[in-house]
């Protein structure tokens, strides 16, 4: 049947092709015999996109491509399908999708490496080319790790597309010798460790001007299509300023396996990861630096990493801010499979006063704490009493800077989201990244929406830091429909936390961060309850969530005090680090 397309293909009949591509998709919705092997067919899935190509059905011929690379990622025909989809909007992904698929040709199909070629000249005469990518590593110590890293780029990239400079930290092991074997690497030896942020300084310094940067852990392996599905990103449009990876063992939701996934089992699920997706990029307020691609020009306009988070930590944080400031946006790439190793021997006291610091620093610098406000709230999703392809309106009070209206929103596509927070320190982040976002002054007493405008209002750690809560909930009262639905999160001030903080007069690391975006909450778990009795609301449902990373740096001797003085049933709700509140109008 393939015979039948592509000679229908060959006389233009194209009406015909789609006749015979629909008999083989009905075939494989069916399940027969003949449909399972169709299904696993690369050819069938390149003639579908090359006729509706013709067809001039972007649609279907994305759909086409989408299916083919599940099965597989590696073929280079789907790049040059993807070259032609994406040239008539995008001729610079055009440009990347023709290189990787040279990459991918086999050394032995000499025709269609020239016809590729071909394709790649033109579009560089027409002034359509990307830069290539400047790997900028640093090294200390961990030869093996090193080796590992190197070989997976060279694996995995097109030598036309990279450069790799090392920067070596006085490693003391034996890997400035191994490094110094290589002929494919620029390599620099600095004579003391000079930290994190300054040798990667060294290092952009040191590459060719012009070329975008990489910044990547040595304790990484690339996958196969990691570096292109990052740089596909990062030229979706002008407005991207840098892209980052998805991993096994990393923080700030770009993790998808689990730090203990045996390398093996990484390795192939990034092989299979990376591939064409139809919601591949998701917009972020930060990126991990282990690994993030900086577009040159948008490095040009902010400066290269601030050396004050010396030796490290947050540097990445500051980079991603500056970045957002200079008007970018930070694209997660969830078709780029990094595998990371990660290490907990620097996991020492001296880590954790560096940890603080720089926090401190960052947070003087820019008076907000970007691990706070890139917080999201799951417990909004789990209490939603929505089905997930309901449709339905919402609104955020206390929604920062939007990432819970991001998890929202990818939960229930169908719904309509909206975000209402007060005028602080993070609205010119928050309309930056999530521009559905109403920032009120802390004076206003109306919120800004008609009566009855919504089905479900989610405050989120809002309500128990303002002034006159009760006369706010009448408000919120007035813009919630009948039967409609809150969702409260409310931060307790029993906390063991707070109540260590102020009988030892210690700081909390964590607390460092959170702190800075609103006061110390007041509000009791009764007086709450109280307030929404006084409002007419009617509560259905009380949960808490426990949080025992802030009941971990507790000193022994607050324990010894609080038991001293409470009941079982308040030592209890000290454990309490917030409750969760589902009432209705």
């Amino acid at each position: 049947m393939l015979e039948k397309i592509i000679a229908a293909l060959e006389m233009e009949d194209l009406s015909l092709a789609k006749q015979w591509m629909d008999t083989i998709d009905l075939q494989i919705a069916e399940g027969t015999p003949e449909g399972i092997d169709f299904a696993r067919n690369d050819t069938f899935y390149i003639l579908k996109a090359e006729a509706y190509f013709r067809m001039h059905d972007r649609t279907s011929m994305y759909e086409s491509l989408l299916q083919g690379m599940e099965n597989n990622p590696m073929n280079y025909e789907y790049y040059v399908l993807l070259s032609e989809y994406y040239y008539s909007e995008n001729p610079i992904l055009s440009y990347l999708c023709l290189e990787n698929a040279l990459f991918h040709c086999p050394e032995e199909n000499t025709e269609d490496q020239d016809s590729i070629q071909s394709e790649l000249d033109r579009l560089i005469a027409d002034g359509y080319q990307v830069p290539k990518t400047s790997f900028i590593i640093l090294s200390y110590q961990h030869p093996d790790l090193m080796q590992n890293c190197l070989e997976s780029i060279r694996r995995t990239t097109p030598v036309s597309a990279r450069e790799i400079v090392i920067v070596d930290n006085a490693s003391t092991d034996g890997v400035v010798d191994y490094l110094k074997a290589q002929d494919d690497i620029v390599l620099i030896c600095n004579q003391e460790n000079t930290g994190f942020p300054r040798g990667c300084n060294i290092g952009m310094e040191a590459a060719t001007p012009g070329n975008d940067i990489y910044l990547l852990n040595n304790d990484t392996q690339l996958t196969e299509n990691s570096l292109f599905w990052l740089r596909m990103g990062l030229y979706q449009s002008k407005k991207v300023g840098a892209t980052g990876s998805v991993s096994n063992n990393i923080s700030n939701y770009q993790n998808v396996l689990t730090p203990e996934t045996p390398l093996e089992e990484c390795l192939e699920f990034g092989k299979q990861n990376n591939r064409l997706l139809p919601d591949a990029y998701r917009k972020m307020p930060r990126l991990i630096g282990f690994s993030m691609l900086i577009k040159h020009s948008v490095l040009l306009e902010i400066g290269l990493l601030d050396e004050n988070y010396t030796p490290g930590n947050y540097e990445d944080d500051d980079l991603s801010i500056r970045i957002q400031y200079a008007g970018y946006e930070l694209y997660l790439c969830k078709n780029s499979f990094v595998y990371h190793v990660g290490s907990a021997s620097f996991k020492n006291d001296n880590y954790q006063r560096i940890l603080q610091r720089n926090r401190k620093y960052f947070i003087n610098k820019w008076g907000i704490s970007l691990e706070t406000l890139s917080l999201k709230t799951y417990e909004h999703v789990s209490m939603t009493p929505f089905p997930q392809e309901a449709r339905f309106h919402a609104l955020e009070i206390g929604a920062k800077i939007g990432s819970n209206l991001q998890l929202l929103q990818e939960y229930y596509p169908h719904a309509s989201f909206q975000g209402l927070d007060q005028e602080k320190r993070f609205s010119k982040l928050g309309k930056l990244f999530s521009p559905e976002i109403t920032y009120i002054k802390e004076s206003d007493d109306i919120l800004p929406y008609p009566d009855s405008s919504f089905d479900i209002i989610y405050i989120t750690e809002f309500l128990e830091f303002i002034n006159f809560p009760e006369k706010f909930l009448r408000e919120v009262k007035r813009i919630l429909k009948p039967e409609g639905h809150l969702l409260f999160c409310i931060r307790n001030p029993r906390n063991i936390a707070y109540l260590g903080e102020l009988l030892t007069g210690k700081r909390n690391i964590y607390l460092d961060a959170i702190q800075t975006d609103r006061c110390t909450p007041k509000l009791l778990r009764s007086e709450i309850e109280e307030q929404l009795q006084l409002a007419d609301l009617k509560i259905l449902d009380i949960s808490l969530k426990e949080n025992v990373i802030l009941e971990a740096a507790i000193d022994e001797s607050v324990y010894q005090l609080i038991e001293t003085h409470m009941t079982y049933q308040d030592i209890t709700e000290l454990r309490v680090f917030q409750y969760f509140i589902h009432a209705q109008k």
